[in-house]
Parts: C-alpha cells; structure tokens; sequence
C-alpha cells in the first residue's frame, strides 16, 4: 500500500500511509501521535514493501515519509507539523506533545 492508493485497513477507511523502517525512530514518534489521534494508518516497511522504498526513493529518500488521502506528503514532519494535520483528520484534542 502506498500513498496512490490509502483504500482501507481493518475495514477502517486509511488516512495516512507512514512509511519507514523498524530503525526510524521519527516513525514511531508519528505513530505514537497517530494513535493518540485515532488516526487511522498502515504502515510500510521499507525493507519489506518494493512499491513504499520506490515512492520513499522519489520524493526525498527520508522517513518517516506520511503519503496523505489528497495525495501529499509529509517528509521527516517535526512534531510541531505533524500535530495540526492529525488534529484536522479527527478533530482528537489529546495528541502527546512529547
């Protein structure tokens, strides 16, 4: 699964791709966040997924790399960036500051 396609996971509407690798420890800042938001996310390992590496390798070769629904991305997001985007897909007030 990759940004061009969100679909569903868990026959839950996907709202963010995050792609990253199990070393990444911005990725697992930004599930962290996620979760808290009740965003809904897949996430691909770019040592197991060909298609997320190719897209990752095309915008900016860094992670985490967020594909978004209308198609764009958010790559290495600080916190500070991060935050407001979740907070506008669902409204959630209680995302971890850090």
């Amino acid at each position: 699964m990759t940004g061009e396609s969100l679909g569903h996971h868990n026959g839950r509407p996907v709202h963010l791709v995050l792609h990253g690798t199990a070393s990444c420890p911005g990725a697992g800042r930004s599930r962290a966040m996620r979760e808290a938001a009740g965003v809904t996310d897949h996430y691909a390992y770019l040592d197991e997924d060909k298609a997320a590496t190719r897209l990752v390798r095309r915008l900016q070769r860094r992670v985490p790399t967020l594909a978004q629904p209308d198609g764009s991305y958010l790559v290495e997001p600080t916190d500070k960036d991060l935050r407001p985007n979740l907070l506008a897909r669902q409204g959630a007030p209680d995302i971890p500051t850090g």
